[in-house]
């Protein structure tokens, strides 16, 4: 519960962050990945802690979320000074954009195939344990071998999950900083190829959520 929490602190965060790091389409470098880290780990620890203000160990919660929110805002600050530097206009930065976010697209549909079909094959194995007639031992010993993967899955997903927020929100500054000075047409592909890149990434959310749910009923075991 308290990782679903601090989790949703860092979702929280990247939101800010997004705004800690707004600028108004000048290319100068403004030293974002601060302001992100900044902006993300003031916010992922304020919401912590006001989530667990009544737990004993609240502050140690709300630390924690803090620093992973100030990773997080790092990322999006680098993500989008790194790329904000290298458009010349705002029609080299739509198309430079919506290429970037095609690709990335992409690629997350492929990495969300593969962990969707991880995901079953790993429930599978434990179903097919737990008919099998093992010792309690046996049984013990082969359901913790699934688990060690899941949670290795799982911590390969959620570090994926944070890489795309973190892309998404650059890309997403990115067209709030271009958009009115860019083309109608080129304008609605960048905003719908956006919209299709946050779709892969709340199905890929919901893999995290699914991984983290069969870790944690592996670790009861």
């Amino acid at each position: 519960m308290a990782g679903n929490k601090i989790l949703l602190s860092t979702g929280i965060a990247i939101t800010i962050a997004i705004s800690g790091c707004a600028q108004t389409g000048e290319t100068k470098s403004k030293n974002y990945d601060a302001q992100g880290c900044v902006a993300g780990g003031l916010a992922a620890g304020l919401f912590t802690y006001y989530l667990n203000r009544d737990d004993a160990d609240a502050t140690k919660k709300a630390a924690l979320a803090g620093v992973i929110g100030c990773m997080a805002g790092a990322v999006i600050g680098y993500q989008v000074e790194k790329r904000t530097m290298v458009y010349a206009n705002a029609q080299d930065a739509a198309r430079s954009e919506l290429a970037r976010n095609l690709e990335e697209t992409e690629k997350l549909k492929q990495y969300n195939a593969q962990v969707s079909q991880n995901i079953k094959d790993y429930k599978k194995q434990i179903s097919e344990i737990k008919e099998v007639s093992y010792s309690e031992q046996e049984k013990k010993d082969k359901l913790k071998e699934v688990n060690d993967i899941v949670s290795k899955q799982r911590i390969k997903a959620t570090d994926a999950l944070t890489n795309v927020e973190a892309d998404i929100a650059a890309a997403m500054k990115q067209y709030e900083t271009y958009q009115a000075q860019t083309s109608a047409s080129d304008r609605d592909k960048w905003s719908a190829e956006i919209a299709s890149y946050q779709q892969e990434k709340a199905i890929l959310t919901e893999h995290v959520g699914e991984l983290n749910t069969l870790y944690a009923m592996g670790a009861t075991i």
